[in-house]
């Protein structure tokens, strides 16, 4: 929805980029790009919001998490709700490459909808 706006609102910016030279292609490399810049800044965002609020929650209840821990499960450490592991790095990598196909192979359908050809 996002980017078939913002594709629909750069018609004025895409005439300009074709009376200067520029191909059909050319344009779906450009717009493919801002997709994928979009997309990674957006993914980039979710981490960063989704490890501070983690953190301020691991920091707000350190104390009732780890005495919950000692007693159900005989652990004497300090619990920290904020960790990487492989499965974690793997559904960011999956993510990543997703965006990336989306933005290389959705390229080609730069018309926004309800425009016409």
């Amino acid at each position: 929805m996002t980017l078939s706006r913002l594709l629909g609102q750069e018609t004025k910016n895409q005439k300009i980029y074709q009376v200067r030279g520029a191909t059909l292609g050319d344009l779906r490399r450009i717009y493919g790009g801002y997709t994928l810049i979009l997309g990674v800044l957006v993914c980039l965002m979710a981490i960063a919001l989704g490890v501070t609020l983690t953190a301020a929650l691991s920091v707000a209840y350190a104390s009732p998490l780890t005495q919950v821990f000692e007693l159900a499960y005989g652990i004497q450490e300090e619990v920290w709700l904020v960790g990487w592991n492989w499965r974690i790095l793997l559904m960011l990598g999956i993510v990543l490459v997703a965006m990336t196909l989306t933005g290389v192979l959705g390229a080609k359908n730069t018309k926004a909808r309800g425009t016409k050809k």
